[in-house]
């Protein structure tokens, strides 16, 4: 079972795909109604996400910064199944998102960081771009679960927070081409 953390547009459409490939899904949003929104696509919504991640195999999120993934995740560190795993797709800073790999290293859990260049519509196809960084058996094992999600999956080296540095230089070309072109 995976439980999908932050269903948003991306989000949602990303559980979409999960639910027509099969898989079961499990969702949870701060705002309940987009979260239940998606109970007639065949997810389970809950109000809390204790209860999405509860027996979860893997862990999503989609959230808006650094500091709602601490929040949302923390207080579940005792709920998350030793063998599951965190996939944070957030857009994040790098040296919050290498402290909390390390954090999750040390509460004998899998995290890792997986930040995407994707819209809704990318999600909802499984196109786009997913970046990948951290340990190598770590990558190794999520990589399988991961690619189904996107078109393509770079994996950008050992560093936990290579990914979220790739992921924030990449928004940054893309702002400067944008104010270029205007």
């Amino acid at each position: 079972m995976i439980a999908w953390l932050g269903t948003g547009l991306l989000g949602a459409n990303f559980v979409r795909k999960m639910l027509e490939r099969g898989e079961t899904v499990h969702v949870w949003n701060r705002t309940p109604e987009k979260a239940h929104a998606l109970e007639a696509d065949g997810a389970t919504a809950f109000d809390q996400p204790i209860d999405a991640v509860r027996g979860a195999s893997e862990i999503h999120l989609t959230l808006s910064d650094d500091a709602s993934v601490d929040a949302v995740l923390d207080p579940l560190a005792d709920v998350i199944l030793p063998t599951a795993f965190i996939a944070d797709h957030t857009t994040t800073a790098p040296t919050p998102t290498g402290d909390r790999a390390q954090r999750w290293k040390q509460r004998g859990r899998t995290f890792v960081h997986a930040p995407v260049f994707m819209g809704p519509s990318m999600a909802r196809n499984a196109t786009g771009l997913m970046l990948l960084s951290g340990d190598p058996q770590i990558r190794a094992r999520v990589k399988p679960r991961l690619e189904p999600m996107t078109g393509k999956i770079v994996e950008l080296g050992d560093d936990p927070a290579r990914a979220a540095a790739f992921k924030l230089f990449g928004n940054m070309m893309l702002l400067v081409i944008t104010g270029g072109l205007a």
